[in-house]
């Protein structure tokens, strides 16, 4: 059974402004366990006197020991344990200013803002971090688009001040919490989720007519999961440590039924990582430069 270890130094670390790399796990392959360069040196080492001895004659030639050639040669690189790195895509929000919003006076007087009568809320759009938020009449306001927790938090407090400073209410931040949190990750290898579903039939549902992935619940955790045949998992949970929890319990699961990706499969779970990478690296820069000025 492979084993699967969870870091604890920073299990939350950003990786840029945008989105939130959390390298939450890392996986083994017991078949690819192997000896290490050390462990064939020692081995080596250990036959060394023996063959020395056995060479007899003590002369020059006894006191060339085999293991230094053999442990000079190159070995074979060993390989590297992939690592799941799990992004969380989007967080929302909810809070209370505790006070009435007149949502037409934010309309006419605010920025970046759009009434929308028909829903009877007001949404309103930031750039750092890059947010929407809806607000109600009632003073609920609830934000999405957060890529961490805290960053969320940040954006609440932002509409809030901007309620108080610039339109001149009464308002307070309160009752802040997070309600969802939406996170994907991708196995180093493909599932079958036929033969998934079928052996777990209470908590896996597969319908291919409607949907080509399996949705898995684990109900401890209030955690939905999407289970595709490529790999990709798709979660959501009530708050960010849910979705690695969710992670570390699939995992041990969806390895019983792993079987190799094809070459495009790979190559196209390779690009699509190095273009959320690249994403984030530009999204960093942005920032860097907005806070410059």
């Amino acid at each position: 059974m492979s084993q699967i270890w969870a870091q604890s130094a920073q299990p939350f670390s950003r990786s840029g402004s945008g989105t939130l790399h959390v390298r939450t796990c890392r996986v083994a392959d017991p078949a690819s366990l192997r000896p290490g360069p050390m462990a064939l040196v020692q081995t080596l080492s250990s036959a060394g006197p023996m063959s020395a001895g056995g060479g007899g004659g003590g002369g020059p030639s006894g006191l060339v020991e085999p293991p230094l050639v053999a442990a000079s040669a190159p070995a074979a690189p060993e390989p590297e344990e992939p690592v799941i790195d799990i992004v969380i895509n989007n967080v929302v929000s909810s809070f209370s200013v505790s006070c009435h919003l007149d949502l037409k006076h934010i309309a006419q007087n605010g920025h970046n803002v759009e009434y929308r009568r028909e829903n009877g809320m007001v949404t309103m759009k930031m750039r750092r971090p890059y947010t929407t938020a809806s607000m109600w009449s009632s003073g609920k306001i609830t934000c999405t688009g957060s890529t961490s927790e805290a960053e969320a938090r940040v954006a609440a407090r932002r509409v809030a001040r901007y309620l108080q400073k610039e339109l001149s209410y009464p308002a307070r931040f309160r009752n802040f919490r997070v309600v969802n949190v939406l996170g994907t990750c991708t196995m180093p290898f493909s599932i079958k989720i036929a033969d998934f579903s079928q052996k777990y039939p209470r908590i896996a549902c597969y319908e291919p007519e409607l949907h080509p992935g399996v949705t898995y619940r684990i109900n401890h955790l209030k955690a939905t999961l999407k289970v595709f045949s490529t790999g990709s998992i798709t979660v959501t949970a009530p708050s960010v440590s849910a979705v690695q929890q969710a992670i570390e319990h699939i995992f041990p699961l969806v390895y019983e039924f792993r079987k190799d990706k094809s070459p495009e499969e790979a190559a196209a779970a390779a690009a699509a990582r190095a273009r959320q990478l690249a994403e984030s690296d530009l999204e960093l820069d942005d920032s860097s430069d907005g806070s410059d000025d």
